[in-house]
């Protein structure tokens, strides 16, 4: 949600389109960084020690804002732009 509410903010490209496809992909990247650890959230653990109990959690956080302002930033620029753009 935080990754929406900036693009919104300071890109004025950035479409409600965006904001939900933003949110709905998000939401599966999220979930598959939650499920497989060691898959998606680890090129961004640079050496932090894994621990099973709580799995990187604050760098599964930066993973999560990489992806949906990533998915954002990649619908955004694939759809038309508003028409108050």
């Amino acid at each position: 949600m935080v990754t929406v509410i900036f693009l919104g903010i300071f890109w004025k490209r950035f479409s409600s389109r965006a904001a939900v496809l933003t949110f709905v992909i998000g939401a599966i990247f999220i979930m598959l960084g939650i499920e497989y650890p060691k898959t998606f959230v680890q090129p961004f653990s640079h050496g932090i020690e894994f621990v099973e109990e709580k799995p990187w959690s604050y760098i599964r956080a930066l993973y999560n804002v990489v992806a949906c302002a990533s998915i954002g930033i990649i619908v955004t620029l694939f759809t038309k732009p508003p028409k108050d753009f």
